[in-house]
């Protein structure tokens, strides 16, 4: 009896293991490993989830797009370890920015993607102008090697009820104002098809 209860103990004892590495491999598996942010699969699960609950209490849900303009310039100049670190420097910063609620995501390669809750329009459209001025002013290493002398991002932000009535279609919208603000020159904010907000600095 005491060597079958000791071996159901030992039983136990690997199970909780497993399951406890099962785990801590689930949370690895949502986790960007050069950023520490969300990874892509995490991002769309998690906007699902807002998305429901913002059509449940009828409150604005809004998702930024973001991506580092000519980062492939950088990355081929400057070995691609140098634009490593410029990632993992623009994720610190867009961590930093966010409320508890709010969640940020690796898309892929140098894109970015933010979910902001209850956040309407007006009010994304101001963190995103806020996470453009902090990138263009921070001093990356060679910097002043790039097209415009700076390091910068271009910013897409769209918003539930006003552009989007579903989780992918959202994503969509702001992947086509980020475009537009490329094509526009980079640099700056888009959210609305004929508005930039704060374009690109003087002189950048």
């Amino acid at each position: 009896l005491a060597i079958r209860v000791r071996a159901l103990l030992r039983m136990r004892r690997l199970t909780n293991d497993l399951q406890r590495t099962v785990k801590r491999l689930r949370a690895q598996a949502r986790l960007d490993d050069l950023t520490g942010l969300g990874t892509h699969g995490a991002f769309k699960e998690r906007l699902a989830r807002e998305f429901q609950r913002a059509q449940r209490y009828t409150r604005p849900v809004s998702v930024l797009m973001i991506d580092v303009d000519h980062f492939k310039n950088y990355n081929d100049s400057f070995s691609h370890p140098t634009g490593d670190r410029l990632l993992r420097v623009v994720g610190r910063f867009l961590a930093r920015q966010l409320r508890d609620v709010d969640f940020a995501a690796r898309y892929g390669g140098d894109e970015f993607a933010l979910i902001l809750p209850e956040t309407p329009k007006i009010s994304a459209r101001i963190v995103a102008e806020r996470l453009r001025k902090i990138i263009e002013t921070h001093p990356f290493p060679h910097r002043d090697c790039q097209p415009m002398g700076l390091v910068t991002v271009s910013i897409g932000v769209a918003t539930w009820p006003d552009d989007a009535d579903s989780p992918k279609r959202l994503v969509e919208a702001a992947d086509r104002f980020l475009y537009l603000a490329k094509a526009e020159g980079r640099n700056r904010v888009k959210g609305l098809a004929d508005e930039s907000l704060e374009s690109r600095s003087e002189g950048a």
